[in-house]
């Protein structure tokens, strides 16, 4: 298990280096590559959301080292990169460096999750990710309101390579169209 760790770990490394920061190249304190595997590592470590990473890395001069930082960022470094940062390049990334590890039996987990303290005009952000049975994070589309996850739930996995892999999720996903989309796609029970 330590060396699929440290495998997954310099490939994430690897994939993060060939994300494109958004920002300005005058006023950049950190960079991009340390700034995104911090937080990688503090929800992989069971952190719930940028404020409790922060505080857990605080004092914690052994990652920080590791990572190459002098000290932890302040959370508006983090709003600030949100805004500008492409999401579809740090799902590439992540899903690259998730399938890049070759665990058996392959197991895709589906499942869809409301940001906490995400509410603007009366909506919260809603999610559909995708993991491996070990946590890696694969993909995360954004959901439309009012019953969009299947359709996010498709668009997910869609990018996925699903030959021999069992996909699960919460009853919901259980529709007819996303599971023959699964099995078209190669997952148990198609004759590819």
């Amino acid at each position: 298990m330590e060396q699929d760790v440290s495998s997954f770990y310099l490939e994430l490394k690897e994939q993060l280096e060939e994300i494109p920061d958004p920002r300005r190249i005058k006023g950049r304190r950190y960079k991009l590559v340390p700034l995104l595997l911090l937080l990688i590592l503090g929800f992989l470590r069971g952190r719930k959301n940028v404020k409790d990473v922060l505080e857990s890395y605080a004092e914690d001069r052994d990652m920080l080292d590791f990572l190459g930082l002098k000290r932890v960022p302040a959370p508006g470094v983090y709003t600030n990169l949100f805004h500008k940062l492409d999401l579809e390049s740090v799902n590439r990334a992540l899903a690259n460096a998730g399938l890049s590890l070759l665990w058996r039996p392959r197991h895709i987990a589906v499942d869809g999750k409301t940001t906490k303290g995400s509410l603007r005009d009366g909506l919260y952000l809603h999610v559909v990710n995708t993991a491996t049975a070990q946590g890696i994070p694969l993909s995360q589309v954004v959901s439309e309101p009012a019953g969009g996850e299947i359709a996010a739930a498709r668009r997910a996995l869609e990018g996925l390579p699903l030959s021999g892999a069992v996909v699960t999720g919460d009853a919901m996903f259980a529709q007819r169209d996303l599971c023959r989309r699964i099995s078209e796609k190669g997952g148990p029970g198609s004759s590819s």
